[in-house]
């Protein structure tokens, strides 16, 4: 008995003093990361605010996807070099639209990622999120509205923000431009030359969003417009009631959003996601993409116009190996696995990869150790290699799936092996960095 109470007791001694040591690196850990901001993020100098891009990034802390917010943030710091030097070489007079970075962090505690990327915390609304739950994207509209009311959300002036809308599951290869369509609606809302009834522009709506067309979200599938209509009726306002083909095809990731236009359907947001959830029937029709229609209904209940991309024509995303270039997007989005595989059995398999078992605090803490596989260097054209859905791997589908996993592991190998571990295992102490709730740390 005496040597279990010595053992407790020697445990709690090392808890609390991996805690103190934690918290005696607090302001070392801020140092390092203000320094880093500082080398790729732009000086409040300028005279007069300008329009620019804030990238908000939403997510529970999980070990899944801190592993991805790893990566993807160590590209999007890539790309702002990127854009710095193009103005700098190439494009002086060029506008840098690009220029902050937010992890939105629905969490009732700190986690390990706060040393290395810059985050807003707000409590969440299902403590049990924190570890698992069946639905943690449940409580992204609720962190939003929260990180609306922030400073954070002020920087460098409220009506010349866009906001880009990402998951974790990103990879930036090239800095964004906000569209000619955004701008303009910028422009009007500055000028205010029109009557102003909740949009720019009187009946002819102007566009103050770009989205991205999913296939797999489709409010008009014949079982799916009396959901729709059932939950526009929770709002209580017949003006919300819209006619359901106003409804996207879409989500709000990746959207880029006039800040304002964020503002104007948020409450709706947050409305629709809880009455899904209430809805047994819509949570079943709806699915694990339910939150998306969420977004989708407030954005046509709001009058908030959005431009929905198509796949290879859009400005936010491709995904590989379903699309076989970057073409005008500016990010990857590694959703889908990929299997290379040969014989009519596609038994053989000459290459895989997948972000989905990636689920480990190790991957997290030691991700140079997990490296994806690279696809091969060369294929043969006409060969025999195809993926799962029995497409052909061409060599150009092959060198974008290089490029996607190149650049991965060329973020990957810069990440450092983060040391202070905290906050995940039941073992290990919380952290604990004194980041203020609804504070930028």
């Amino acid at each position: 008995s005496s040597s279990s109470s010595s053992s407790s007791v020697e445990n709690d001694a090392r808890r609390h003093q991996k805690q103190n040591q934690l918290q005696h690196d607090h302001h070392r850990y801020h140092r390092e990361k203000e320094d880093a901001k500082m080398v790729f993020t732009e000086k409040e100098e300028e005279e007069e605010p300008r329009p620019h891009i804030h990238v908000l990034a939403t997510s529970n802390g999980s070990p899944y996807l801190n592993w991805q917010t790893r990566i993807m943030y160590r590209t999007f710091l890539d790309i702002l070099q990127q854009q710095q030097q193009q103005q700098q070489l190439e494009q002086p007079n060029a506008e840098k639209h690009m220029k902050y970075f937010t992890r939105l962090l629905h969490r009732r505690t700190d986690d390990e990622l706060m040393k290395e990327v810059p985050t807003v915390r707000v409590d969440s609304l299902h403590p049990s999120c924190d570890k698992w739950c069946a639905f943690p994207v449940h409580d992204r509209p609720d962190a939003i509205k929260k990180w609306l009311q922030s400073e954070d959300a002020k920087r460098g002036g409220e009506k010349n923000k866009f906001v880009l809308m990402i998951e974790t599951d990103y990879v930036f290869k090239r800095p964004m431009q906000i569209p000619s369509p955004l701008m303009e609606y910028h422009r009007s809302f500055l000028q205010q030359k029109n009557t102003r009834k909740g949009e720019v522009g009187g009946e002819e709506q102007k566009a103050s969003a770009i989205a991205f067309h999913f296939n797999y979200i489709n409010p008009h599938y014949p079982s799916l417009p009396p959901v729709m209509e059932r939950l526009m009726q929770k709002l209580n306002d017949p003006k919300k009631i819209v006619d359901t083909k106003k409804i996207l095809a879409s989500g709000p990731a990746p959207t880029l959003i006039y800040l304002d236009s964020l503002n104007r359907l948020i409450d709706d947001y947050i409305v629709i996601t809880e009455e899904i959830e209430k809805d047994e029937d819509a949570k079943k029709k709806l699915g694990w993409v339910r939150e998306m229609y969420a977004y989708s209904i407030a954005a046509a209940t709001s009058n908030v116009k959005h431009i929905v991309e198509e796949p290879r024509k859009t400005l936010l995303i491709s995904q590989p190996p379903a699309d076989d270039d970057l073409y005008e997007a500016s990010m990857y989005h590694y959703t889908w696995g990929a299997r290379y595989v040969r014989g009519k059995d596609k038994s053989s398999i000459a290459w895989d990869w997948d972000k989905r078992p990636y689920i480990d605090v190790k991957h997290v803490r030691e991700p140079g150790k997990y490296m994806p596989p690279m696809p091969p260097e060369f294929i043969e054209e006409g060969g025999d290699l195809k993926l799962l859905d029995g497409t052909l791997v061409t060599s150009k589908l092959n060198d974008v799936m290089r490029d996607l996993i190149g650049t991965m592991r060329n973020a990957i190998q810069r990440l450092d092996t983060l040391d202070y571990n905290c906050g995940w295992l039941d073992t290990e102490p919380k952290c604990d960095f004194r980041c203020q709730t609804g504070e930028l740390c």
